[in-house]
């Protein structure tokens, strides 16, 4: 058996394939910090507005015992929201593209 007949077969794994972890690995091995998914859209208090169906933040801070009025950023219909209608959950992409703060 000459050197490189020897050399391919030690990087030779199961079934007579090439290990690819060997240059895999070290290509993904410290670059964790620069696959970040989106930035999350949840949010603690948010209503549906009740003309152009997105989700947005409401004015609140804790729950509310009785109703609030809130101006939608999107379609500036102003409207009342019983606290059975504000729940926990995602901001509508629309909001977050317009830049508009939680509760504003």
């Amino acid at each position: 058996m000459c050197g490189t007949e020897a050399h391919t077969r030690s990087r030779m794994g199961l079934k007579g394939l090439p290990k690819i972890h060997s240059c895999f690995r070290p290509l993904f091995a410290y670059n964790a910090p620069m696959f970040q998914g989106p930035t999350s859209r949840v949010c603690d208090f948010v209503v549906t507005c009740k003309r152009c169906r997105e989700n947005i933040a409401a004015p609140v801070e804790t729950m509310p015992d009785s109703w609030i009025i809130h101006t939608c950023p999107l379609c500036g219909e102003r409207r009342r929201y019983l606290p059975a209608e504000i729940f926990r959950g995602r901001l509508s992409y629309k909001v977050e593209k317009l830049g508009v703060r939680h509760g504003a």
